[in-house]
């Protein structure tokens, strides 16, 4: 059963955060926190915009994730978990979903997914026995293009949604107040992030999948995880207008395909990235050996740097540094797999969070981390992503640096300093308070951000 506590405690952040930001005692307030409270509060405050947190995709493209205000997002949450059991009544409409949310005791977050990415594979394998051509369509920016309106048509139906739009008593239009209160009213998009999202994702996923049983009587063979569909037919004529059909199912809910992302492939394909399988199947020797073993690493990077040259699009070096994780380093081979690290971080920064734990790993072990080599490695990624103001390679790097207990070169605060995003401000403050800065911070900018007045003005209220 989901929990409100469960939702504020495991699934409130983004997962992409530093493991220092939780919401755990938040979650613990809840019981003192009653209805009439909330309710009082949200009368006075009633919309509040979300704190914005970058990622890098490739290219120099970022991901907007977003950070809900608390008080707007527990209102979300009860709103939800309220409704759980009609939510999940709703979810068992599709045949064809493989992202349907669920709670497992054992997961990190809030909520996971019935079948995790990793066997998208598989039941691509299962679901295409018997055809020859896969109907590969994914949605066009998914969450930054639903229109919020669209959750109660998908749990209501739009007739009667759009009959009783005023109807508090509909609760997907509970739903829908909650997110628009959440992004200062805005009725385009929801919030990168938070478990909740995922939950609203799936709920306009799972209309999509009725509309398209229903065309279909429900004899459709293929899956769908979360805006990726992959349909199965047995000629070219059947895909063809199965894709006519799925887009102006689409267009019923104001979106749209990608186009560069759609496709019609013929049955047997590559479902596995050649690199992926290279990279998976790479044997490392006996780890005993220090010979054999540095061959090994130089071997297995410089093929992983080679993939990332050949598939610039891919997260080869985020999945080359998970797989080697496991790998036990000799303490004589320590030198070398601790430069290939640091290189894989400058060369894509999707390996901070992989390559954090490594560094702490065998630091914690007692290795003879070169803190000279990597401190040279975070102020230099420091001064760089500053520059664009890259929320979550600035705010990793200065994880691993408190992490290592590595101090920030004296003449990249001042430039710091002028950083506004506050996940980053709060790193910069706990390396403060650790003594981990070589000079002081200017902290007026960010002393004007918790006055009344400014906060005022930023939020729209």
């Amino acid at each position: 059963m989901l929990t409100k506590k469960d939702l504020v405690s495991k699934g409130y952040f983004p997962a992409e955060l530093t493991p220092n930001f939780n919401t755990t005692r938040l979650g613990d307030c809840l019981d003192v926190i009653t209805d009439r409270d909330l309710e009082g509060h949200l009368e006075q405050n009633r919309t509040s915009k979300c704190c914005i947190y970058t990622i890098p995709k490739m290219n120099r493209l970022r991901r907007i994730l977003g950070i809900p205000n608390p008080l707007h997002q527990i209102a979300l949450c009860n709103a939800i978990c309220d409704n759980w059991d009609s939510l999940k009544s709703h979810f068992d409409g599709s045949l064809i979903s493989i992202s349907r949310p669920e709670v497992k005791a054992e997961s990190k977050r809030a909520i996971s997914m019935e079948y995790e990415f990793r066997q998208k594979e598989i039941q691509n394998l299962f679901r295409s026995i018997g055809s020859r051509y896969h109907l590969k369509i994914d949605i066009s920016r998914y969450y930054s293009t639903i229109y919020t309106h669209i959750i109660p048509w998908a749990l209501h139906t739009k007739i009667v949604a759009k009959r009783r739009q005023r109807d508090n008593s509909l609760y997907g239009n509970t739903i829908d107040k909650c997110i628009r209160n959440m992004q200062d009213a805005q009725t385009l998009g929801i919030t990168i992030g938070p478990d909740t999202s995922a939950i609203i994702a799936e709920v306009i996923g799972t209309a999509l999948d009725v509309e398209i049983q229903r065309v279909y009587t429900n004899d459709i063979k293929g899956f769908r995880q979360i805006d990726d569909f992959s349909l199965f037919f047995n000629d070219l004529s059947e895909a063809e207008k199965a894709l006519s059909n799925v887009q102006s199912i689409l267009k019923n809910y104001e979106l749209e395909i990608n186009v560069q992302k759609t496709k019609i492939l013929p049955l047997p394909e590559q479902f596995i990235p050649e690199w992926k399988v290279d990279i998976r199947s790479f044997s490392f020797r006996d780890g005993n050996s220090v010979k054999k073993q540095n061959t090994d690493l130089l071997d297995y990077f410089s093929k992983t740097f080679k993939y990332c040259t050949l598939f610039p699009g891919d997260s080869v070096l985020k999945y080359a540094l998970k797989r080697i994780r496991g790998e036990t380093i000799h303490p004589d081979n320590w030198s070398i797999y601790e430069s290939l690290i640091l290189k894989s971080i400058t060369s894509d920064p999707n390996c901070l969070e992989t390559a954090t734990e490594i560094l702490k790993q065998y630091n914690d072990l007692g290795y003879d981390l070169n803190k000279e080599r990597i401190s040279e490695c975070i102020n230099e990624m420091l001064l760089f992503h500053s520059r664009f103001r890259d929320d979550h390679e600035l705010s990793w790097t200065l994880y691993l640096a408190k992490s290592l207990g590595i101090r920030i070169n004296g003449t990249l605060i001042k430039g710091l300093s002028f950083l506004e995003n506050p996940i980053v401000i709060l790193g910069l403050l706990d390396l403060r308070e650790s003594s981990l800065l070589e000079d002081s911070l200017d902290t007026a900018l960010w002393e004007r951000f918790i006055r009344r007045e400014e906060c005022l003005r930023r939020t729209g209220s």
